[in-house]
């Protein structure tokens, strides 16, 4: 489930890197309802591609957790009980702009 509600908007917004530098980035904004969850840990949301046969699940751990201790939570009993947790809701979602290619051979 996934439905765009606004236009893009642009933006550049500073982000704070694992390292503890920071760079500053385009990013994407956008109201949409998408799988969603959150928890002490982090937020997550699903964003399927289109044609629905594939999706992107983003998981941004909360500043005071930090990458490391999500490390630490992210295994596959916890993988499954978050995935039945993501639930439908409207989400104003900011992502710095990408591209990914794949090979061929996955196509």
């Amino acid at each position: 489930m996934a439905k765009r509600i606004s236009r893009k908007i642009y933006s550049i917004i500073t982000f704070s890197l694992a390292n503890g530098t920071e760079k500053r980035y385009p990013i994407i904004f956008q109201i949409g309802r998408y799988l969603y969850y959150w928890n002490e840990y982090f937020q997550a949301v699903r964003l399927p591609y289109k044609g629905g046969l594939a999706s992107m699940y983003i998981f941004l751990p909360k500043k005071q957790v930090g990458l490391e201790r999500f490390y630490q939570v992210l295994n596959e009993e916890n993988w499954k009980s978050w995935m039945k947790q993501l639930k439908p809701d409207k989400i104003d979602l900011g992502l710095p702009k990408f591209k990914m290619k794949l090979p061929s051979t996955m196509c």
